[in-house]
């Protein structure tokens, strides 16, 4: 769900207004004075994100 703050607030967005939005289930980035909103990323992306990670990550490191 996009933060009610978002959809009133005029252009250009600036980073103080971007950091006082805090952490939100959509993932926004701050581009040029406008924000890029996406979705959340489902169970079977971190899934796919954790197990490559998993095959990814260096033998010395492992505990």
């Amino acid at each position: 769900m996009i933060p009610a703050e978002i959809l009133g607030h005029r252009l250009p967005w600036t980073e103080s207004d971007y950091l006082a939005l805090g952490v939100t289930a959509c993932r926004i980035e701050l581009l040029d004075g406008g924000l890029l909103v996406g979705p959340p990323p489902t169970v079977r992306h971190q899934a796919i994100v954790g197990a490559l990670a998993t095959v990814l990550e260096p033998e010395d490191l492992v505990p």
